[in-house]
Formats: structure tokens, C-alpha cells, sequence
């Protein structure tokens, strides 16, 4: 054998040796701290709940071909630390399977975790199960701080970034995945104010809350020539660099986008500080219509001007006087007028409209419950007469009369008119909306305005049961002309009604048992013993009308028409007169505190309301109306 063959032998022996020193050797962390840069992250690895799993078992990945790997890899990088060509910016990958190798997936997948101190709700199968924002999540790209404090270290900035990039101050899945809905009062302004009501009214939380990130998170231009030699176009493709950087080489978020703070919470103010020197610093009646609470038995349902933000000074320009005893805040009147800057043409008209209808609507409600509280004051009538008195109250005092919240003051009507009872039918607003969608946006409330229709009175609720706003007006945009007009075979009740001249009762119940005796009396009018039908005073020149006395003339002599207009005319100005007196009648009965005077008065009240709502002021039932009559002169009396 000869002397070379024994020396290689020796040296290739030694050197096995060495580098299976240096496998053992470089398998303990104290090895990586031989490099004085590799110093902190050894520290930061050594404060950890991983200190106990050495470097290579992460860093290398899991089999015996992954381990030899990554032996080679280290040795490339102690020779690049000798010649000084070292990166001193280190990253690593960390193979999913690693962390699968000690964490079981099905141990962790479901269960719910509270992340960080504000107790953020969690799971990993929503964020490991599908894919988001174009591809599947791995371990590392949450779990990037793993060796920096606890062993389940995420870093919240990557959480913020990913959620808040794309829709600024609308995070990905909504500020109620992490937050929750707040459940404790807080003081608002000096005032408790709860959350809930206002979550489940459907207010979005950056109604109030305003500039809750600060940053972009953007990528900031030249970012890539810090890797690159040479910038390519595909590198402006988005898809193609996550898919690049982090799903398959896991770098961090921040290597290139910009970081996104979030957490200081900025508070919209709607309701101005300059608008509280005068309504007390609370929440004021305007407010609580304007955001749409307060009212009783109806949801909450905040304006749409309140949801965009819109605060005071949108439509009142609040100005400030300076005098001897200090700055006075001036408030003037919005005009409607105003709002034409915002919504365009006409819409000051429909604001008009609004106010005209909430005002009908709110004196006939007052006067009616006055009314209902005396019969229940007497026992007569039982009904929640707190949500009447609050309702009308917040309607009343808000002195917009649909202006701040149109959609909400009806509610509040409707929830009064519910408990009190209606005279007239009418569907509800889901019904009326479902079909009318369109049109409700703006005319909210059209159910219960009544018009004058060729000198009859036309009610829009009955008709909504069966007709959309369409079949009768002209469907064009708001700002033409024509918009909303009446269409021209629409304009005569005839187009629908009285198209088959027989059955008048299918249609004129009332009418029909009053005349017949059946409704408020139960005598038949003498006419009806006498045979004389419908169409006999009806039907002129074969189309039906509402005949005025010249018809009494054809069968009875002038003397008699002339008096049946006398005493027309005396009713309606007698029931015109009783319903101007109504409060004071209703004063003098409590006053007196004559229980069956009060139930006299509720039966005659009663009638009253169905005598009017037959329309024919007792045409249809003469001897009736006589006993009628007499009956509401006493009442009238009454008052005195």
C-alpha cells in the first residue's frame, strides 16, 4: 500500500470527520451567533417559546433530502460571510409542513381564539380554508414573528393591512368581525349612548367613525429596484407578485408595501358642537329624528342624509355674532330651496310636499288622541296611549315636519295610527315599497295623502292595494316636467270605475247599507221603500254622476230641492263646525266627569266618523240624518 493512498485515506478520514463535527456543531444555535449580525435574532430565538427546537429543525424542513440541503445552504453562507458578501437583511421560508409537524391542523383549525388584548375573535379555517384576495394563506404569512415573544406572535400590523387595503375606512368583512358590536353605554357628548340600536337600524359604523387608519399601504415607486437589477412589466402585474413573493417565497408584507395604522378612533361629529350651545349639549329631538331613534314601537331608521355624513351646517348655515356678553349662535331656517343644491330640480317642491302632508297627518292625530284620551280616561278605550303621547310629541317638537327624516316621522305617525285606529285602508309600506320601490324613495308617506281629484276626494292608500304609482302617472326623471304628471286616461275616475253600470254595492258598500239600512241606521230610506234605485239618480245621459239637487226636481217640486240643498248645506257647516269644537266638547266632558255623557259621546263620535266617510251627508238616508242632526247640535252645545 502505498504512503499517498494512506495519506488521503487519513485526510479523507479527518475530513469526514470535520464536516460531521460541523453537522453536529451547526445543528446546536449557539453556531448561528458565531456570526455577529445572526447575534440578535439568536437572542430573540433564545426569549421564545421555541427555544427548545433548534434552528434546523424549522429552517431546514422536514426529511433527510431537505436536511442535506440545507446544510449546503448554510455552508454557501458562511463562505459568503468570509468574503464579506453576506445579506444583511435575512429572510427565511418556513415549509408549512414544519409547522404541521408539531401542530396538528385538525387540533387548531376550528377552535376560536382571542387575539391580542382587545380580544379579537379568530379562526384559522377562515383564513387557512379559502382563498383570499386571490390566493391560499400559509403559515408564515401571519406567523412571521415566531421567534420574537410568544409563540403564536402575528404581527396585528399584517392583520391591519390585509383587511383595510382596497377599501379605505371599510375594512374586509366589516369593523364587527373584530370589535364586535360595543354592548356597554358609553358618554357621547355628555349623553349615555349605546351602540346596538343603531347597529341593527343598519348604520354603518364609518357614519360616525372617521379616519380610523392612517396610511395607504401602498407600494412606493423604486421599491423594487431594491431586489432587482432590472424591473420588468410583469412586475406591475399584482396577481403574478403576491403569487411570486408571498405564496411562494413567504416574504413579508411589509418588504413592500407601505404600513397602515389603525386604532385612533376620530368621531364625525353630524351634530355640531356650535349646534349644542343651543340645543344643551344633548341629544335634542332634531337629532334623535335626524338619526332616527327615539320613537317608541317603530325600528330605527336613521335619514340618508345622516348615513352620508351630512352634519347641520349642510343645510343650515349657522352663523356667529360676536357681542359684548360673548358669540351668539345664529341658526337660520333651511329654506327649501336648498336643497335643490345637492338633490336638483324640483326637489325643493317635493320637500314642500312632504311638510304640507306631515302637517294634515299631525293635526288629525293630535285631535284624535285628545279624543281617545278622554275615552279612556272614562274606561271606554284601551290602548298604549305612551306610544301615542311620545310619537306625536317628538313629531311635533321637531318642527321639520319631514324635513330631517321623512322616512322616520311617518313611522312614527303610522305606530299612532295604529294604536288610535284609521278611518281609511291602506296596505303597509313594505307592501307599498315592494311594488313602488322607485317612486318611495322620494314620496315616502304617499299611502296616506288624500287629493281633490275633479271635485272629489281621491284617497292614494285604497288604491295602492291593487295599482302601482305607474298605472296612473307618467314615469320620466325627476328633473323633467312631466314627471309624475297624471296620465291623460287617468284624469276621469271613469277610466277605472263605473266601466259596467250595475252593482253599484261591490263597490259602494257603505252607500249601499245606508241606504238599504243597514249601516248607522236600521230603517231603509223612504226612497228605497219606494223602489227608486241607484241609477235612477245616478245615471245621467248613461254615464254615472254625482247628481246635485236638480235631479230632486224631476220627481219632487222646486220647494223640495231647494230644501234638501237648505239642509245640506246646514250639516256640512254643522260638522264642519263640530270638528272645530271637538277639543273644547272633549274639555267640557272632562270637566263634568260624566261617565255616561262620555259613552254618549263616544257612540255619536263613532257615527260621526262613518257618516263622513260615506260622503253623501245623508242624501242616502234622509230620516236619519234628521236624528243626525239633532244629535250633533247638542254636542255642539255641549261645548258652552
Amino acid at each position: 500500500m502505498s504512503r499517498k493512498f494512506i495519506v488521503s485515506a487519513i485526510a479523507l478520514i479527518f475530513g469526514s470527520y470535520l464536516l460531521f463535527l460541523f453537522i453536529r456543531a451547526s445543528d446546536n444555535p449557539d453556531f448561528c451567533k458565531s456570526c455577529h449580525f445572526m447575534k440578535p435574532y439568536y437572542d430573540n430565538w433564545a426569549s421564545s417559546s421555541h427555544n427548545t427546537v433548534p434552528c434546523y429543525k424549522c429552517h431546514y424542513g422536514p426529511g433527510f433530502k431537505d436536511y442535506i440541503g440545507g446544510k449546503l445552504r448554510l455552508l454557501g453562507e458562511i463562505i459568503r460571510y468570509f468574503a464579506g458578501a453576506f445579506h444583511r437583511e435575512l429572510h427565511t421560508k418556513i415549509k408549512d409542513e414544519v409547522c404541521y409537524s408539531c401542530h396538528k391542523k385538525e387540533d387548531f383549525m376550528d377552535e376560536t381564539l382571542e387575539f391580542t388584548e382587545k380580544e379579537i375573535k379568530f379562526t384559522h379555517a377562515e383564513h387557512m380554508g379559502n382563498k383570499i384576495r386571490e390566493f391560499n394563506f400559509k403559515c408564515q404569512n401571519c406567523h412571521s414573528e415566531l421567534v420574537q415573544g410568544k409563540h403564536t406572535a402575528v404581527s396585528i400590523r399584517v392583520c391591519i393591512l390585509c383587511h383595510f387595503i382596497g377599501k379605505r375606512g371599510e375594512p374586509k368583512g366589516g369593523c364587527g368581525v373584530c370589535h364586535g358590536p360595543p354592548k356597554e353605554e358609553m358618554l357621547l357628548w355628555g349623553v349615555p349612548f349605546g351602540h346596538l340600536k343603531y347597529i341593527k337600524a343598519g348604520v354603518s359604523c364609518n357614519t360616525c367613525h372617521i379616519k380610523v387608519t392612517q396610511g395607504r399601504g401602498d407600494v412606493k415607486a423604486g421599491k423594487c429596484e431594491e431586489c432587482h437589477v432590472e424591473v420588468k412589466k410583469e412586475m406591475f402585474n399584482y396577481k403574478r407578485v403576491h403569487k411570486t413573493h408571498v405564496r411562494e417565497n413567504n416574504l413579508s408584507c411589509f418588504k413592500c408595501h407601505e404600513e397602515i395604522k389603525h386604532g385612533k378612533i376620530q368621531i364625525l361629529q353630524v351634530f355640531s358642537p356650535l349646534c349644542q350651545e343651543c340645543h344643551g349639549n344633548r341629544h335634542s329631538v332634531q337629532e334623535e329624528i335626524y338619526s332616527g331613534t327615539g320613537g317608541l314601537n317603530v325600528p330605527n331608521l336613521p335619514d340618508r342624509m345622516f348615513i352620508s355624513g351630512v352634519v347641520c351646517q349642510g343645510c343650515h348655515q349657522i352663523r356667529v355674532k360676536k357681542t359684548d356678553i360673548g358669540p351668539i349662535f345664529e341658526l337660520p331656517k333651511a329654506e327649501p330651496s336648498s336643497c335643490v343644491f345637492c338633490h336638483g330640480k324640483n326637489f325643493d317642491k317635493l320637500l314642500v310636499k312632504w311638510q304640507n302632508l306631515i302637517k294634515e297627518r299631525l293635526n288629525y292625530l293630535k285631535t284624535k288622541a285628545k279624543i281617545y284620551s278622554l275615552f279612556r280616561k272614562f274606561g271606554i278605550l284601551n290602548y298604549n296611549n305612551k306610544t301615542v303621547d311620545i310619537n306625536l310629541k317628538i313629531v311635533e317638537n321637531d318642527r321639520s315636519f319631514g324635513a330631517h327624516n321623512i322616512r322616520y316621522i311617518n313611522l312614527l305617525l303610522d305606530a299612532v295610527e295604529k294604536e288610535i285606529g284609521s278611518e281609511i285602508k291602506k296596505p303597509d309600506i313594505e307592501y307599498i315599497y315592494a311594488r313602488n320601490s322607485q317612486c318611495i324613495e322620494c314620496h315616502f308617506g304617499i299611502e296616506n295623502k288624500n287629493s281633490k281629484l275633479n271635485d272629489i276626494r281621491f284617497l292614494h292608500g285604497p288604491h295602492l292595494f291593487k295599482y302601482r304609482c305607474a298605472t296612473c302617472h307618467i314615469e320620466k326623471e325627476p328633473s323633467s316636467n312631466i314627471h309624475g304628471r297624471l296620465k291623460k286616461s287617468f284624469k276621469n275616475c271613469d277610466s277605472c270605475h263605473h266601466k259596467k253600470k250595475e252593482d253599484c254595492k261591490s263597490c259602494h258598500k257603505l252607500q249601499y247599507a245606508f241606504y238599504n239600512g243597514k249601516f248607522l241606521s236600521d230603517s231603509p230610506d223612504v226612497m228605497k221603500e219606494a223602489e227608486v234605485e241607484c241609477e235612477d239618480c245616478h245615471l245621467q245621459n248613461e254615464k254615472i254622476e254625482r247628481p246635485n239637487s236638480n235631479i230632486c226636481a224631476v220627481c219632487h217640486d222646486e220647494d223640495y230641492a231647494k230644501e234638501y240643498d237648505k239642509k245640506s248645506k246646514e250639516i256640512k257647516k254643522n260638522m264642519k263646525k263640530f270638528e272645530e269644537q271637538i277639543e273644547n266638547i272633549v274639555s267640557s266632558l272632562k270637566k263634568q266627569g260624566d261617565k255616561g255623557k262620555v259613552s254618549k259621546f263616544y257612540k255619536f263620535f263613532k257615527e260621526f266618523e262613518k257618516f263622513k266617510k260615506e260622503g253623501s251627508y245623508g242624501t242616502h238616508n234622509l230620516m236619519f240624518r234628521e236624528d243626525f242632526s239633532e244629535r250633533l247640535n247638542y254636542f255642539i252645545d255641549l261645548k258652552n
